[in-house]
């Protein structure tokens, strides 16, 4: 008799499946599918969006990652009934959980994970302010005296060099200190009522379309949108009651639902709220979604150099959505680099590829809105797997590079095929390696290393949708390597391409795209 097939829906359930399973059977909803589904989905959002009035669009806008959730959600209604059909246990995991079986209670609120004490908080504020706006006195900071801007979210170093370069000092202000008391008792807005049956109705017949039944979440979305938008309509009023919001204010985490309600409240004042970007991409890949994730709720966007502003005001003037809302794209023309390349070119050039490292995929159960090929995990386990077993049967060191929020089941499953598995930062652990195998150049380290001497081989996926100049130029600094998705659902890839690359003699890189991308102009 026949087992019968399992299908994981994230990495703690493909250890339950057995890893000698995986992959038994392809995913049931294809890239085709699932992009067909985010593009409608976004559509109909900026559709509904821009026909709102300022006032009532910001604050949709600030809650644009309930699309993000009802992407997810939809997609997981499209795979469990697929699998209840065609006789398959579909192994629903902790992390995948919330999009299986979703609690629409638990989602409608928004203090969740922002209920910790107020006072500790203004003293963590404080904390913060000393800590972090060295480049302001000491006896300044402590007085909190000169001009000075409100920050929310974490103090990066984009968010230091911004600060710096204008002479400013930063105001942490956390959350808990900006909800109002009586958040249990917001009432419903008409208006957010309206939009929100227009556009989960909108979602629910083009789920229909693609898949050919209904969704059938369309009662209890609404209901759940609607708190969430109160609460959120909440918040920025009260903020706008109780603190000046006529000043700046400075955002990082900016995908956050009250943190753009905060920036909001300035934006409706007539104040000014500036997003920095996170992590290290500097406008290689073209993505159509980040506009509105990143930058709608905000004035302006900085970011660490004046390429990469380029690049992302070019994505945000293609959505229709820029006519409305104007908004500027700024570099802090940031040293970084060129500081983290001089002190990285220090370091002896390997002589050959003994250690290699392999830079994990996050391996989380979300199956990602941006349009790259097989960005999901289900796709990557086969893929890390393959690559550390050719690398180790060809007697290289392997270093696997987990993602520091990805521990554990993740490490079961390639542990017993790699030398060591890293969880330290990559700017700290770098050095360890003489190669570096990146599957996916959206990622916090894959900027860093950039900037090192170290060889990169670079998974290029077919159908990646990247900025041809830029391509030019890191086709020059990394070891390409194509890949390409089979019928079976296994990312494919030329293991003689890959390891010619490792053996090649050791030269310096190229590093014009660093010089041209990364570097400040002046």
């Amino acid at each position: 008799m026949n087992k019968p097939l399992k299908l994981p829906t994230d990495v703690h359930s493909l250890l339950r499946a057995g890893i000698l399973n995986y992959p038994e059977m392809r995913w049931p909803v294809s890239d085709e599918q699932f992009f067909k589904l985010t593009d409608t989905y976004h559509e109909i959002f900026n559709t509904v969006c821009l026909d709102l009035e300022f006032e009532f669009r910001g604050i949709f806008q600030a809650d644009f990652v309930f699309c993000f959730y009802m992407l997810q959600i939809s997609h997981a209604i499209a795979v469990s009934r697929y699998c209840q059909q065609n006789g398959i246990e579909c192994l629903v995991g902790p992390m995948a959980k919330s999009y299986y079986d979703p609690d629409w209670h638990a989602m409608s609120d928004m203090t969740e994970g922002y209920t910790g004490n107020a006072g500790a908080s203004l003293v963590k504020g404080f904390v913060k302010d000393v800590k972090f706006n060295d480049h302001i006195s000491l006896f300044k900071r402590i007085a909190c005296m000169g001009d000075s801007v409100a920050g929310i979210g974490s103090f990066t170093r984009l968010k230091a060099d911004y600060a710096r370069l204008h002479d400013v000092r930063v105001r942490n202000l956390y959350i808990q200190n900006l909800l109002p008391a009586d958040m249990g008792q917001t009432e419903t807005v008409p208006e957010f009522d309206r939009a929100a049956k227009a556009i989960i109705d909108g979602m629910a017949t083009c789920f229909k379309e693609i898949f050919g039944f209904g969704p059938n979440y369309e009662k209890q979305a609404v209901e759940c949108w609607n708190k969430r938008l109160s609460q959120l309509n909440t918040v920025s009023k009260f903020v706008a009651d109780h603190i000046d919001v006529k000043g700046e204010v400075w955002v990082t985490e900016v995908a956050r639902p009250l943190h753009r309600a905060v920036a909001f409240a300035y934006r409706l004042a007539g104040g000014r709220a500036v997003a920095f970007q996170h992590a290290t991409e500097v406008g290689g890949r073209v993505e159509t979604q980040d506009y509105n994730l990143e930058f709608t709720s905000f004035d302006s966007f900085l970011c660490p150099t004046q390429p990469c502003a380029e690049a992302n005001e070019a994505y945000y003037l293609s959505s229709a959505i820029s006519k409305k809302q104007p908004m500027e794209f700024i570099s802090t023309e940031t040293e970084y680099y060129r500081e983290l390349h001089q002190a990285c070119s220090q370091q002896k050039l390997p002589e050959q590829v003994k250690t290699v490292m392999l830079v994990g995929f996050p391996m989380s159960a979300i199956r990602s809105v941006i349009k790259m090929p097989v960005n999901f995990y289900y796709y990557y386990v086969s893929l890390e797997l393959h690559i550390l077993r050719l690398l180790k049967e060809n007697g290289y060191r392997i270093l696997y590079k987990i993602h520091p929020e990805r521990m554990g089941a993740i490490e079961e499953i390639v542990g017993p095929h790699c030398d060591e598995i890293v969880s330290k930062p990559f700017e700290e652990t770098w050095e360890m390696a003489d190669a570096f195998i990146v599957t996916k150049s959206a990622s916090t380290t894959f900027g860093f290393s950039l900037c090192t001497n170290r060889r990169i081989l670079l998974f290029d996926h077919e159908r990646s949708a990247w900025n041809p100049e830029h391509y030019e130029l890191l086709k020059r600094r990394c070891q390409i390597i194509p890949a390409s998705l089979d019928e079976t659902d296994c990312i494919n890839y030329d293991e003689s391409v890959l390891l010619e690359a490792l053996r090649a003699e050791p030269s310096q890189p190229d590093y014009s795209y660093l010089y041209k991308y990364m570097y400040p102009l002046v």
